[in-house]
């Protein structure tokens, strides 16, 4: 059967039901809108509840600081004058402040800080006096063929020997240098051929191990020039004479290869005369050398 257009009131009956369906869809999305509302409240209270419980324990550490030192403070009263300043000013503290840092930095002390200016440069000065007093380290060797650790200093001034802690590692036919008042000890033999590097604190009395030479040496010489230790020729550990030439600086505590010399040698003498390195004689393929060659650390040539 065949039916007809709608009619004007099922229209509206349809179209009410449809708007009735769009408010309930708005009510819900009130609904939602609201408890979402309520989430980001409970949300943000929970993340400043856990902002306080993180900090809890550091704030109870602090105050129970506070309360521990207050309560020594009663019991043991430190006078407010006590600083920096003073203390430097107390006999012997600035000096040894001085060795352990070195001159480089109590310099740095004695021109920024206008308190300590006095007690450091004091210092300063003593620690230079103490660094030039002329002193002899022997330094290893060998007894009955074995290698020793021994170390000696001669005090030139006060015609003193003088017995200072060994090396951590024996060893013959090293090679030594002082740069800054500190000593090198540097490869040697103990059996085998050594590329040890040591270093010796006359203030601390004590030694350390430093970056090893690029291979092991003995029989060698080495000089300190401008803060710098070269090390030259010397024996590898299969006997053979060397023409290598090598620099430490103790700044950075590395080597570097530079130039060979002419002629390869062993047991020779090295000196450091206005800023040149001049090698003197020595052994090769076993014969005596009168040869002397002269190094130019700025043009790094012989």
């Amino acid at each position: 059967a065949e039916t007809g257009p709608p009619s004007d009131k099922m229209l509206r009956g349809e179209l009410e039901q449809v708007w009735r369906r769009i408010e309930d869809h708005q009510r819900q999305i009130d609904t939602l809108r609201h408890s979402h509302k309520e989430l980001a409240d409970e949300n943000a209270a929970l993340l400043e509840m856990l902002e306080c419980a993180e900090n809890f324990g550091a704030r109870l550490s602090v105050q129970l600081h506070r309360r521990r030192f207050q309560q020594a403070l009663k019991r043991f009263p430190i006078a407010p004058t006590v600083g920096a300043i003073s203390t430097m000013q107390a006999p012997g503290i600035s000096l040894s402040v001085a060795h352990f840092a070195g001159l480089a930095a109590a310099g740095r002390v004695a021109e920024a800080a206008k308190g300590l200016r006095e007690p450091a440069a004091m210092a300063l000065a003593q620690l230079k006096r103490n660094l030039q007093k002329p002193k002899i380290y022997v330094i290893g060797g060998a007894r009955s063929n074995h290698a020793i650790d021994t170390v000696e200093c001669f005090d030139v001034e006060a015609a003193k020997w003088a017995t200072l802690p060994p090396m951590p590692t024996p060893r013959s036919d090293l090679a030594a240098a002082a740069v800054r008042g500190k000593v090198y000890a540097i490869g040697g033999y103990d059996g085998r051929t050594l590329s040890t590097v040591e270093l010796f604190d006359p203030q601390l009395h004590t030694w350390e191990p430093l970056a090893p030479m690029p291979g092991p040496r003995s029989d060698f010489v080495a000089v300190a020039e401008a803060n710098r230790i070269y090390r030259l020729g010397g024996l590898d550990e299969y006997y053979e004479a060397l023409d290598t030439c090598q620099r430490f600086d103790p700044e950075t505590n590395e080597w570097e290869t530079l130039p060979p010399m002419r002629i390869p040698r062993w047991s020779f003498a090295v000196a450091a005369i206005a800023g040149r390195l001049y090698a003197v004689g020595g052994f090769a393929d076993g014969h005596a050398l009168g040869v002397v060659e002269v190094f130019d650390p700025e043009t790094c040539e012989w």
